[in-house]
């Protein structure tokens, strides 16, 4: 799968960066940055509420 920046997940989602960041930590993503990268299941993971595998 790709991946993607967290920046980008924020401009196609329509909400801030810090936002998404705060997502993918609570999901248990090792995420820090805006410019860090995510694969995309994971995304998906992450905004519909199951944590990491």
């Amino acid at each position: 799968m790709a991946k993607k920046r967290v920046h980008e997940i924020a401009k196609e989602k329509g909400i801030p960066s810090k936002e998404v960041l705060a997502i993918l930590q609570k999901a248990g993503f090792n995420v820090k940055a805006a410019a860090s990268s995510v694969d995309e299941a994971d995304i998906e993971r992450a905004f519909n509420g199951d944590p990491r595998p």
